[in-house]
C-alpha cells in the first residue's frame, strides 16, 4: 500500500488551537444553515464580515478542508436572516388551480408516456433485444406513476369543485 502523505494542520487564528470542538468544517456549516456548499462560498466571497477561517487541514498543494468559528457562524446566519421574510410572499394560488395544473401536467405527461410505450413495444417486437424490454419496462413503470398521480389530481379537483 502505498505511503501517503499525512494531513499538514495550520491555523491562521491562532486562538483556536486546541479549541477544534468550537470550529465547523465547511460542509457541516452550509448543512447546519440549510444551503448548499456553493451558497455558503458565494456568502464568503461576497461578505466582508463572514467569519474568517481558523483552521485549515491541508491534503496535499491545492487541497484544504476549511474551518471556521461555530459562534461566529451562527451570528453570520442570524444577521443573512434578519429582516427577511421565512415564508413565501408572491401571489398564493387557490387550490383549485394548483390542482388543475397538476391533472393538466399528469395528462401530457401519460400521452407521452403512451406514444414512447408504443415506440418501444414496435421495436422490441421487430429486434428483440433486452435493452429494448427494459426501456419497455421502465416506461410501463412510469406509466403507472402518473395513472395514478392523474387519478389523485382529479380526485383532488373533484373535492375542491364539489
Amino acid at each position: 500500500m502505498p505511503n501517503t502523505p499525512a494531513a499538514h494542520i495550520e491555523y491562521p487564528r491562532p486562538e483556536f488551537v486546541g479549541r477544534d470542538d468550537e470550529l465547523l468544517s465547511f460542509t457541516e456549516a452550509a448543512r447546519r444553515a440549510g444551503i448548499t456548499s456553493g451558497a455558503l462560498a458565494n456568502w464568503r466571497r461576497r461578505h466582508d464580515d463572514f467569519p474568517e477561517v481558523a483552521k485549515l487541514v491541508h491534503f496535499g498543494p491545492k487541497r484544504a478542508q476549511k474551518f471556521i468559528p461555530v459562534d461566529e457562524f451562527a451570528a453570520f446566519v442570524a444577521r443573512q436572516r434578519e429582516g427577511r421574510p421565512r415564508r413565501y410572499t408572491g401571489r398564493r394560488r387557490d387550490s383549485a388551480e394548483v390542482a388543475s395544473e397538476q391533472l393538466r401536467y399528469y395528462t401530457a405527461r401519460l400521452e407521452t408516456l403512451e406514444a414512447r410505450e408504443a415506440a418501444l413495444l414496435a421495436l422490441h417486437t421487430e429486434t428483440g433485444r433486452a435493452s429494448d424490454a427494459a426501456k419497455l419496462a421502465n416506461t410501463r413503470e412510469a406509466l403507472a406513476t402518473a395513472r395514478a398521480r392523474e387519478v389523485e389530481a382529479v380526485d383532488r379537483l373533484t373535492a375542491l369543485i364539489f
